[in-house]
């Protein structure tokens, strides 16, 4: 059995669940990644100050997330900054949010990618849903503010953020009201990744793979 959200609790939310002989995996040891974030990890630039922003809700982004955090932007202190915007698909604001960023050549937004990797590793900061992609900004070391687009989003985003590995926000308006504190979340983001001892390699799927022999 695989759960490679569980920190708090271990194997022990599933001892009365399942067979003596199962086999658990737990925790971020075995988070799935792409095998090209055990690349990128090899070469994390140092960040030294808050200068490109990433921002990404999810695929389709249903609150429409995206777009309520451009207009924060655009009125903050922050305005001028490099942002990378990235929606999927099925992202029904697209045309609302090209109209919004109209001469703002310093927004590119990005649609459908396959990977995040890249767009990452030359961030500063980030601004985005729990999820997988949680996991992926902590494999590169990326300072994430952390707003939840779903219920299961919720828990795990809270714990890591006790662990001080990110900052999180239980809804966007409590998030709105701290729209000028991205420097302050960026400095304290970076120093508490560098210092924890817990790790994001993206090898999990190695160490999956070496158990069952595969």
């Amino acid at each position: 059995l695989l759960d490679q959200t569980t920190f708090r609790y271990g194997s022990s939310r599933y001892e009365k669940l399942v067979p003596k002989d199962c086999i658990l995996l737990m925790g971020h040891e075995y988070v799935i990644l792409g095998k090209e974030y055990s690349t990128y990890r090899m070469c994390i630039p140092k960040r030294k100050k808050l200068e490109r922003i990433l921002i990404f809700f999810g695929g389709s982004d249903p609150d429409d997330n995206t777009l309520k955090t451009i207009k924060l932007i655009k009125k903050s202190n922050f305005a001028n900054k490099s942002f990378d915007i990235v929606v999927g698909k099925n992202y029904k604001g697209l045309k609302l949010l090209k109209d919004n960023l109209k001469g703002s050549d310093n927004f590119r937004i990005h649609i459908q990618l396959k990977s995040l990797a890249e767009l990452i590793l030359k961030a500063d900061l980030s601004i985005g849903s729990g999820g997988l992609v949680m996991w992926e900004r902590l494999c590169l070391c990326l300072p994430s503010i952390v707003i939840p687009i779903a219920e299961n989003q919720v828990n795990v985003s809270k714990y890591i953020s006790e662990l001080g590995l990110i900052t999180f926000f239980e809804n966007f308006n409590n998030f709105s009201k701290n729209i000028n504190s991205l420097e302050h979340y960026f400095h304290k983001g970076k120093n508490a990744i560098k210092k924890s001892s817990i790790k994001w390699d993206g090898l999990g799927i190695s160490r999956i793979c070496k158990i069952f022999d595969y």
